[in-house]
């Protein structure tokens, strides 16, 4: 059965054609239209995009408030969470630090008591203070560090100054309530050191520059370039083990070593005081390896007179 279409179909149905023929066209120039308004009148744009910016403006206030309550309360059911599981690592984590400590007090009392049925050597005393770095005096003809610490403190002349990642230097000058330091890169420094690997000894110079200068090492035992240079504890003024550089360059009798410590990066310094027992020294041994670190500026005078004052070297 035929469809009968209605009167005010009949009478529509010419416009309809006549949009569905014409309507492509339309939109493209009412797009031509508002380009060409835009750049025909820039000001009456802005103003025109500033007052709708302004109306939505609070609509979108409004929708946003929302959305910032579920984010921020998401983020601290996560925030919830991570603690959680932070809280239950370090639980474990204290846990297993009591039980270390537990076998560390063991093994201290084991061996305090082995060492007294062996008859061993007490240790060499140690004792440390943490100081702060207050002035940074180096310069193209000396190198020192100023720390707010003095002897009211207890610090005390020819300390060593470490950080963790090594050698800084040591107490030259001791005041109420300060104390100076000389670099191991200062020209007037030397330090008893060895090799890690092999344990021969030798003596580490400062050049008042970036890299230090191995001396008296035997020809006989040549290094490599990356050996790591360490305190030998020779005289009694660094702790033995406190690593210094790395060997970086060897041309000849010229053996170079790369500081291990950041210079740019000095805040906080330990000074560790090392009393070893000087009856198990070789006799006028302390005070000769005294007289090579403290040398005077021209590098041999100070080893002429630690020989002089009966210091064995193993390889001067």
């Amino acid at each position: 059965m035929k469809r009968r279409e209605s009167p005010i179909s009949k009478a529509s149905s010419p416009f309809k054609g006549w949009t569905n023929r014409f309507a492509f066209g339309a939109f493209i120039a009412l797009s031509f239209s508002l380009m060409l308004l835009g750049k025909a009148d820039t000001v009456a744009v802005e103003r025109l995009r500033s007052t709708v910016a302004d109306l939505s403006a609070p609509v979108l206030s409004l929708i946003a408030e929302p959305i910032a309550t579920v984010r921020d309360t998401i983020s601290q059911i996560d925030s919830y969470r991570s603690l959680q599981q932070e809280n239950a690592r370090l639980i474990a984590q204290n846990r297993q630090l009591m039980e270390w400590q537990g076998v560390a007090r063991h093994l201290t009392s084991e061996n305090e008591k082995l060492r007294t049925l062996l008859n061993v050597a007490p240790r060499p005393f140690m004792n440390s203070m943490t100081a702060r770095i207050i002035a940074d005096n180096r310069g193209a003809f000396a190198r020192t560090l100023l720390v707010d610490a003095g002897y009211q403190q207890g610090v005390e002349k020819n300390q060593a100054a470490v950080t963790e990642a090594g050698l800084v230097g040591r107490v030259v000058e001791v005041g109420r309530r300060s104390a100076r330091l000389l670099l191991i890169t200062d020209i007037n420094s030397r330090i008893p050191v060895m090799r890690q690997s092999g344990g021969d000894r030798a003596v580490l110079s400062g050049t008042n520059g970036d890299r230090l200068k191995l001396l008296y090492l035997d020809p006989s035992k040549p290094l490599l370039i990356g050996e790591r240079i360490v305190t030998s504890g020779n005289g009694g003024i660094f702790p033995p083990g406190i690593p210094i550089g790395r060997v970086a360059k060897i041309e000849g009798e010229q053996i170079a070593v790369e500081p291990f410590v950041d210079w740019g990066h000095l805040e906080y310094l330990k000074l560790i005081s090392y009393r070893p027992d000087d009856s198990l020294l070789p006799l006028g041994f302390a005070a000769s390896m005294q007289a090579i670190v403290n040398g005077p500026d021209d590098g041999t005078r100070g080893f002429e007179k630690a020989s002089a004052g009966g210091a064995v070297l193993s390889h001067p």
